[in-house]
C-alpha cells in the first residue's frame, strides 16, 4: 500500500490527481485546485482512503467512477463548476464527515448501490445531495441546507434509508423524492424552505416516521396525486404557510403525526 501525503496538483489541463487500477492506497492532505477537469479523478479502483484533501475551483471536486469500497473523510470540495464529490456506476464507499459548498451538485450519486453517507456538509449549492437511479443506500446525518433543493432522489431510486438528515432554509425544496418506491425517511428535519418541506411525487410503498417540516414557505409535507401507499406516522408539521400536510394522493396511512393544518387527509 502507497502513501500520498501533503502534494499539490493545481493549474492542470486535466485532472490534479488520477487514480486509476490501484487497491488499498492512501490519499492525504493533498490539494488539488483549479483543475480544468477533476481534482481527484478515481477509476476503478478500490479500497483507498481520501483523507483531509482539498478540490476546489475544478469542473469536479472528486469523481469516483467504476470504483468501488473507497472511504472519503473530512475533505473540502468547494466552488466546482459541476459536482463536489461524485459517485458514478460506484458501490459500497463510505463518505463521511465532507464538506461540499458552493458548487452545482455537493454531493452526486449516479447508478450507484449500498453507498453510506453520514455527517456530510452539501450547503449552499444548486443541489445541495441528489441521488439518480441508485439504490440501497443510506444518508445519515448530513446537512444540505441554504441550496436551491436539499436532498433530491429520482428515477427508480429504491430501498434507500434517510435519517436524522437536515435540510433547512433551501430557495425551493427541503427534502424531495420522485419516480421512486420503498424509501424510509425517519427523523429527518425540512424547516423553513421557500416551498415545501418534504416533497414526494410519483412514490410508492414508502416509509415516513418522525420527520420535522416546520415553518415552510407553502406546506410542509406534500403528497401529489400519483404517490400511494406511502406510510406516515408521528410526523411534526407546524407554522407552515399554506397547510401543514396535503395529500393528493391514493392509499396513504397517517398515524400520530402532529400538524394543525391539512388537505386530503
Amino acid at each position: 500500500d502507497n502513501m500520498f501525503l501533503d502534494n499539490t496538483a493545481n493549474l492542470n489541463v486535466r485532472d490534479g490527481f488520477r487514480i486509476s487500477y490501484t487497491t488499498g492506497n492512501t490519499w492525504q492532505g493533498n490539494v488539488a485546485n483549479n483543475n480544468t477537469e477533476q481534482g481527484f479523478y478515481v477509476y476503478n479502483s478500490e479500497g483507498n482512503r481520501l483523507s483531509s484533501n482539498t478540490a476546489n475551483n475544478n469542473d469536479y471536486g472528486i469523481y469516483l467512477e467504476g470504483a468501488d469500497s473507497n472511504t472519503l473523510i473530512s475533505n473540502t470540495v468547494d466552488n466546482n463548476n459541476a459536482y463536489g464529490i461524485t459517485l458514478d456506476n460506484s458501490n459500497s464507499n463510505t463518505l463521511t464527515a465532507n464538506t461540499a459548498s458552493g458548487n452545482s451538485q455537493g454531493i452526486f450519486l449516479f447508478t450507484s448501490t449500498d453507498n453510506k453517507l453520514n455527517g456530510n456538509s452539501a450547503n449552499s449549492n444548486y443541489f445541495g445531495i441528489a441521488l439518480d437511479s441508485c439504490s440501497e443506500n443510506s444518508l445519515d446525518g448530513n446537512t444540505a441546507s441554504n441550496c436551491q433543493f436539499g436532498i433530491y432522489l429520482y428515477l427508480s431510486s429504491n430501498d434507500n434509508t434517510l435519517t436524522g438528515n437536515t435540510a433547512n432554509n433551501n430557495n425551493d425544496k427541503g427534502l424531495v423524492l420522485s419516480s421512486s418506491s420503498n424509501n424510509t425517511l425517519n427523523g429527518n428535519t425540512a424547516n423553513s424552505n421557500f416551498n415545501e418541506g418534504i416533497y414526494l411525487n410519483n412514490v410508492n410503498d414508502f416509509k415516513l416516521n418522525g420527520n420535522s417540516a416546520n415553518g415552510n414557505g407553502f406546506i410542509g409535507i406534500f403528497l401529489t396525486s400519483s404517490c400511494s401507499n406511502v406510510n406516515l406516522a408521528f410526523n411534526q408539521c407546524h407554522d407552515n404557510a399554506n397547510v401543514d400536510v396535503r395529500d393528493d394522493g391514493s392509499n396513504n396511512t397517517w398515524v400520530y403525526n402532529d400538524y394543525t393544518t391539512s388537505s386530503g387527509v
